[in-house]
């Protein structure tokens, strides 16, 4: 379970870290920017402190149901206990 918290640096959310594993100082950094009502951008980096990490960047774009392909979770039901 991690100490850390998500922190706002400007108009990004910034989520940090290091831990030790296997003797090993990790860095895992995780990024949400250009943040809108219909959009973000996500930004990963985890590995071997003080070295190059690697980088996974995501978009994400709010769908419409116009553009989503039926049975695909988009229709809501209605559950009662």
């Amino acid at each position: 379970m991690s100490k850390n918290v998500a922190k706002w640096e400007g108009e990004r959310l910034v989520y940090a870290e290091e831990r030790e594993e296997r003797g090993e100082k990790i860095a895992t950094e995780e990024i949400f920017e250009a943040i809108s009502p219909e959009s973000f951008t996500q930004v990963l980096r985890e590995g071997e402190a003080g070295k190059e990490v690697p980088v996974i960047t995501m978009q994400a774009r709010r769908a419409t149901k116009k553009s989503m392909p039926p049975g695909n979770g988009s229709e809501t039901e209605e559950v009662r206990p």
